[in-house]
């Protein structure tokens, strides 16, 4: 059974989703702060948890710190937030979410992001690397090597980047990428998009390796390799 934590201070909303979920099937334990949630991930495996930001003790931004930097997991996390603000969108996929969902948001759309997550994750991934000419992605580590430079991606970069070389040459429309690499579609949420590309972009220049990622104004994103 598919094992999911629900890290949520308001007793509400994380009972709701609690039985929600358990209703679909998951096995699903609970924490009602940050400082809770670390001592259970420390103790247990969990398939995915879902985050709120704003908590006491320690906030949701802490525990995906602990998630991604401590314990090594890349599980897929999704954010919760009243806050709508792109500066905490950023920060909270700078530091390795998967998704992030504002308040207030539908049980069936949770359960919608959860199911798109475990699939993608649950996707076999080759340990073999993948070879451009500019650069190599390292699969099993989540990393990308240039010349001795090596910089980390999360899983969701990785699989934007590799659908980006898949199609090198050609464009491909935000909401087709959003469909393939998170696994729905949702007209409203390719700021998403935008963000990951941004950090992609970032991640790229830090290895030397600039300009492979481009946009066409109404069309989308294309990937071209310049010698």
């Amino acid at each position: 059974m598919t094992k999911i934590l629900v890290v949520e201070d308001e007793a509400t909303i994380r009972k709701g989703i609690k039985i929600w979920l358990n209703k679909s099937g998951y096995e699903i334990q609970e924490a009602e702060n940050g400082e809770v949630a670390i001592e259970l991930i420390k103790k247990n495996n969990y398939d995915l948890v879902i985050l709120d930001v704003m908590m006491p003790l320690v906030d949701g931004y802490g525990v995906l710190h602990y998630i991604r930097n401590e314990s090594k997991s890349w599980i897929p996390v999704i954010m919760l937030s009243a806050k709508s603000d792109e500066e905490d969108k950023i920060l909270g996929l700078d530091l390795g979410a998967d998704d992030y969902i504002t308040k207030p948001f539908s049980n069936r759309e949770l359960e919608a992001r959860i199911s798109a997550s475990l699939r993608k994750y649950k996707t076999v991934t080759t340990n073999e690397p993948i070879k451009t000419s500019l650069f190599e992605i390292n699969q099993q580590k989540y990393l990308l090597k240039r010349d001795g430079k090596t910089v980390e991606l999360t899983r969701k970069e990785m699989d934007l980047l590799k659908k980006l070389i898949s199609n090198e040459g050609n464009f491909t429309s935000k909401l087709s990428m959003l469909e393939e690499v998170w696994g729905y579609l949702d007209t409203d949420d390719t700021r998403t998009l935008d963000i990951h590309i941004s950090k992609l972009r970032r991640k790229l220049a830090q290895i030397g390796v600039e300009n492979v990622i481009v946009t066409k104004r109404g069309v989308g994103y294309g990937y071209v390799e310049h010698e």
